[in-house]
């Protein structure tokens, strides 16, 4: 992952139907207070760099699990939360439970998801629950974080130009493609998610807060809309989504 590429990339931008510029208040010297949140600590330094290049803004926390990004937005209201989407071998929810988490109870604070995932299902439903910006770890626009970040307290949405040029394709080829991931529920896709980082039924069952009758059929869904009848055939289809 290279943080300071400078070469110049295409991005798409565009205001949301459920994107408004943001109305909490700044700190004492009118800077975006912002959050860092991922389990890799060279991540979150390397974000911090790039961010203490722009002077109106202030990085006022890294964390590293979600019970302490938790904690901290419960201590210091934050503009911005810069988050990775997957926590592994966090006992709490991620993913998509972690983004509803923070937009349920702060519904303010603009969240900005750096994540190596680019499939084009997860990306339709972090969307759909109003996330600000989508930015891959894979591509070059990390370091324009701080010009992502201001247009998202602008109310404006930035998508990964990569992931919004393969979305795009996907759309124009939709006759000649397989519909699989654009099928799958928000829940399908997050249990297939964590089956394939190596999490038992239960333990998905236990980290997602369902039963397992719940999880096995979400998973026997997913398989079905996949084309795959075997529990290897499954992870290796979900490597190549994901």
């Amino acid at each position: 992952m290279n943080l300071y590429d400078p070469e110049e990339t295409v991005t798409a931008e565009f205001r949301a139907p459920n994107q408004s510029a943001s109305t909490s208040r700044r700190d004492a010297h009118g800077r975006i207070r912002i959050i860092i949140a991922d389990d890799h600590q060279v991540v979150t330094q390397g974000v911090r760099h790039v961010l203490s290049q722009a002077p109106t803004m202030e990085v006022i926390a890294e964390v590293h699990t979600i019970s302490a990004l938790m904690a901290r937005l419960e201590k210091s209201p934050c503009d911005v939360l810069v988050s990775d989407y997957s926590f592994d071998e966090d006992p709490e929810p991620d993913g998509l439970r972690l983004i509803e988490r923070v937009r349920r109870m702060y519904p303010d604070v603009k969240i900005v998801l750096l994540t190596m995932i680019d499939d084009q299902c997860l990306l339709r439903h972090v969307i759909q629950r109003g996330v600000s910006a989508f930015v891959s770890k894979n591509g070059r626009e990390l370091r324009r974080l701080p010009e992502i970040i201001t247009q998202a307290i602008q109310g404006k949405m930035h998508i990964d130009s990569k992931i919004a040029s393969d979305a795009l394709f996907n759309l124009l080829d939709t006759p000649h493609r397989s519909t699989t991931t654009r099928e799958l529920s928000a829940r399908e896709l997050e249990v297939v998610r964590l089956y394939e980082e190596g999490m038992s039924v239960a333990n998905i069952a236990i980290r997602m807060n369902r039963s397992r009758k719940t999880i096995t059929t979400q998973k026997a869904n997913a398989m079905r809309k996949l084309g795959v009848t075997t529990n290897q055939e499954l992870i290796d289809a979900v490597r190549k989504l994901l």
